[in-house]
């Protein structure tokens, strides 16, 4: 055999060579890469207390802790309940005291505070973290209910302490209708109230996006005021979004969904008109599937003493409520105190009472002075996604 053929095959070997070492190399990379950008799963966190991550920094643990409860209440639609400014405050954890963080909230009818607790607990234990101690007992002496939850890593590290308190006091839903039409000086005064308060916006109208977008920043829920079909067949054509009689499931799915994807942070929805629409079994069952695969609430308006939008919602599991007061039917400031007078007088006798004003300038004008002394007789004002329930 001669030298040149003996060169080529021995050029082709190392060639062969390089080539699987390059192979087997480029593998073990990308492996390890897709090992790295995996998620943790909840059976080996890779994040916990113990990780090098948090050695010896154990306000960073804590900061992490907080930051994931909160996140979590946030998708819960708790975090904006907050009752307290955030405390610190040394907490006791194994013989051990620690600087810890302690939020209070109010908790929602629909919720039970274990109920929370438990959602919380699952969401900390893929970092390492769990609910620690549980604490139950009366705030004051009106009877108002607190249940405490400390959730931590270990003895090194500070735990975080949250309360959620049941209020006991007369609780007044505040609902206000029609917005989106314009801003001025009646939204000016809206931001006023300084006090829980809900905000029902009609969808795709000149202001109704952006009111959607920046009411949340001024502690104001945001709620779809969807029209519907009532006794006032001429408005059927003044809305982009209308629910009528007869609509095909998939028709109440398109329509009612794209009044809920125009309206940023919508949490709930109630009808704007609605006087033959609401008395529809037939709609309202598919209009209640729609908000519970939402995860949304309903408001029931009751423009009909006919309407079955509650025995709808019942069906379906959805948490809802209903209007007690209506407090603008007579557009002046002393009509208005009478009905909120009224309202007061619902939400001492029930424990909560739900009035419908809507965004009018002599309405919100007149409730704007009126909360102060209202909140100094003990009232609580309270988000509609609070009062809601199955």
């Amino acid at each position: 055999m001669s030298c040149s053929r003996l060169n080529s095959k021995g050029s082709l070997a190392v060639t062969v060579i390089l080539v699987l070492l390059t192979v087997v190399l480029a593998a073990a990379c990308f492996f390890w890469f897709k090992r790295e950008q995996a998620p943790p799963s909840a059976s080996s966190p890779a994040v916990s207390a113990s990780s090098p991550a948090f050695t010896g920094d154990s306000s960073q643990a804590t900061t992490l802790l907080l930051t994931t409860l909160n996140h979590r209440l946030e998708e819960l639609d708790i975090l904006k309940l907050l009752d307290e400014r955030v405390a610190v405050e040394p907490v006791t954890y194994q013989g051990k005291i620690f600087p810890g963080y302690h939020e209070t909230f109010r908790l929602p009818a629909r919720y039970t505070a274990d109920a929370i607790a438990e959602v919380l607990n699952r969401s900390v234990q893929p970092m390492g973290a769990q609910s620690v101690t549980e604490e139950t007992g009366i705030t004051d002496a009106s009877g108002e209910n607190q249940t405490t939850f400390d959730f931590g890593y270990n003895a090194d590290f500070a735990p975080v302490r949250l309360s959620f308190v049941r209020v006991k006091r007369p609780e007044v839903c505040l609902i206000i209708d029609d917005g989106g039409y314009k801003k001025g000086q009646a939204l000016e005064d809206l931001y006023q109230f300084k006090v829980p308060v809900t905000l029902s916006i009609i969808p795709d109208l000149q202001f109704s996006r952006d009111l959607a977008k920046e009411a949340p920043a001024h502690g104001i829920e945001v709620m779809c005021h969807m029209p519907m079909q009532g006794h006032e067949e001429w408005f059927t054509d003044n809305y982009k979004e209308f629910l009528k009689l007869g609509m095909r499931v998939e028709d109440v799915e398109q329509v009612l969904g794209q009044a809920l994807d125009a309206l940023p942070g919508c949490v709930g929805m109630n009808n704007h008109m609605g006087s033959q629409a609401t008395a529809d079994e037939d709609l309202m069952l598919k209009v209640c599937q729609v908000l519970k695969a939402r995860n949304l609430y309903l408001i029931d308006s009751r423009t009909t003493a006919q309407s079955v939008e509650a025995d709808e919602a019942v069906k379906v599991h959805l948490v809802h409520a209903k209007r007690d007061i209506f407090l603008d039917n007579v557009v002046a400031p002393e009509a208005i105190l009478i009905q909120l007078r009224k309202l007061v007088r619902v939400a001492k006798k029930n424990g909560v009472g739900v009035g419908i004003g809507h965004f009018k300038p002599v309405t919100l004008a007149t409730l704007r002075d009126a909360i102060p002394a209202l909140k100094a007789q003990g009232i609580q004002f309270v988000y509609a996604s609070e009062v809601v329930k199955e």
